[in-house]
């Protein structure tokens, strides 16, 4: 299974092209209906999502299943929905499992390589075409495009096409302001699938956070999209006011310390990411970001405390962390020499990320940053 990732953090600005309406190119890439249930078997909401394996992993919306008792997958013939097995709070996304017989799904072709600026993109949920205006490395969200297109408001979790109808994002939401155009993510969560463990729908919403208010979660959602826009203080200011409605918002904590370390306030950062890992501690995007920000400042024994904790919970990314604490240790490197740029690759790339080898006379290469 091909699966997409954030690669890289490189900033790309280009001209708004007017979007159009045209039919969408030959694919394989086919839409289909997400119904959830409550326990009495009323529907509480339906929308669109789309296969992303051949072995039954559906991307959609995540607001769909808040509060579902049983949900199902329509296209063609009905899968019964086993369980959730990834999620991205900061995008609003979910990765579900349905009950298949193997051949019988057919899993959306997913491209190559990544967009390059100012290509067209297409809508897959009603043909609309714009191109890519910037893209972005967002921890938690991962590599998010921001494009021309008009984004309806139900296209969340729908892919984003290129010109050969394959899949190299997914929908989150239009813009805020009044201008067209949207968000699109190339997937955290689609990295994630790989290692999910389905949990049932009621074990999902048993540790869903009780009581957010919809308008934290509106300043929250303003709050990532000041970060895709760069606007650190105001980015800043959106998850301060969440926090304020909601302090167990760990989303809302992590995203506070990234602007917070854009804006050069390292023990706020550090403090910030240590308040969103009290209330979720497998956090694992916010301790590996803590890891780095310790190995950074120099703090190598805490660096190592993150990473034995991280092990348990993502080996990957804890493999990722102790390779950039042996790097920005290494007497041969001082911490502000590394690179904050990731190196572009392809998608399928990002499935087998290689770890440099670590060695105690020669300084090892730094690995991918993300603090």
């Amino acid at each position: 299974m091909k699966l997409a990732a954030c690669v890289a953090c490189i900033e790309l600005f280009a001209a708004i092209s007017p979007a159009k309406q045209q039919p969408a190119p030959t694919s394989r890439t086919k839409l289909v209906s997400v119904r959830a249930y409550d326990s009495q078997g009323k529907l509480l909401r339906s929308g669109n999502g789309f296969f992303i394996s051949k072995e039954g992993h559906v991307v959609t919306s995540r607001i769909l299943l808040v509060g579902a008792a049983r949900a199902e997958v329509q296209g063609g013939r009905t899968w019964a929905v086993k369980g959730v097995v990834a999620e991205s709070v900061s995008g609003g996304l979910v990765a579900v499992l349905v009950a298949s017989t193997p051949g019988e799904i057919e899993a959306a072709p997913l491209a190559n390589t990544m967009p390059e600026e100012r290509e067209m993109v297409i809508l897959a949920i009603n043909g609309a075409t714009g191109t890519v205006e910037a893209v972005r490395d967002i921890p938690g969200l991962g590599r998010v495009l921001r494009i021309s297109a008009p984004v309806p408001p139900d296209a969340s979790g729908t892919p984003l096409l290129n010109q050969k109808g394959e899949v190299i994002a997914v929908l989150l939401w239009p813009r805020r302001a009044h201008s067209p155009g949207g968000f699109a993510a190339t997937g955290d969560i689609l990295q994630a699938i790989a290692a999910g463990k389905p949990r049932t729908l009621a074990e999902w919403n048993a540790v869903m956070p009780k009581n957010v208010s919809a308008q934290a979660e509106d300043d929250y959602r303003e709050g990532i999209e000041k970060l895709l826009s760069d606007s650190y203080s105001e980015a800043l200011a959106c998850f301060e006011r969440v926090i304020r409605n909601n302090p167990n918002h760990a989303e809302a904590w992590f995203h506070l310390g990234f602007a917070e370390g854009k804006l050069g306030l390292g023990k706020e950062k550090i403090e910030a990411y240590r308040r969103a890992l009290r209330i979720k501690p497998d956090y694992a995007i916010a301790r590996y970001s803590l890891g780095v920000s310790y190995a950074l400042d120099g703090r190598r024994a805490e660096a190592v405390a993150e990473y034995d904790v991280l092990k348990k919970i993502d080996p990957g990314l804890a493999r990722r962390l102790e390779a950039l604490i042996e790097y920005a240790t290494h007497p041969e490197h001082e911490p502000e020499s590394l690179p904050s740029v990731r190196p572009k690759t392809s998608l399928p790339a990002a499935k087998t990320l290689r770890i440099v080898s670590i060695s105690k006379t020669q300084p090892p290469q730094a690995p991918p940053l993300t603090s």
